[in-house]
């Protein structure tokens, strides 16, 4: 959203002039957590298959969100996989939300394109609730 701009960074959850205020979300992503993507003021924009991840890629794009299991596995319709092989060379990111899961070395999710992968520290990591790990590549 903010390309790293220290004056845009301020300005969040008021995107107003900025270039970039949509986030595209496979459906099966969609949860209880979305306020936290939709809290910094973007436009949340579902799709269900490749061809609707194309067609939403647009100038105003931000980012890619999607949760790990179901949808995001290997061979699935609209996997981590098929979304990085469609956002990867536009330069859009993704980011990975692996909360729920065990972090592994080398992580399996930037080996599948992602750009960014968030794991929760108070889950399988058994730290803090409050703490977590965002790693990127």
């Amino acid at each position: 959203m903010t390309g790293g701009d220290p004056e845009k960074l301020v300005r969040v959850p008021d995107l107003r002039g900025l270039d970039k205020t949509e986030v595209i979300v496979p459906r099966y992503s969609r949860n209880v957590y979305d306020h936290a993507v939709r809290n910094v003021g973007v436009d949340i924009v579902m799709v269900e298959t490749a061809d609707e991840l194309e067609q939403a890629i647009n100038p105003r794009t931000a980012m890619i969100y999607l949760t790990t299991g179901g949808g995001s596995a290997k061979g699935q319709p609209l996997s981590l996989e098929v979304i990085a092989g469609i956002a990867n060379p536009r330069d859009i990111p993704i980011l990975v939300d692996a909360a729920a899961e065990n972090l592994t070395i080398p992580n399996i999710h930037l080996e599948q394109g992602a750009t960014i992968v968030a794991y929760s520290g108070g889950k399988a990591l058994c730290g803090p609730q409050c703490a977590g790990l965002v790693l990127g590549r």
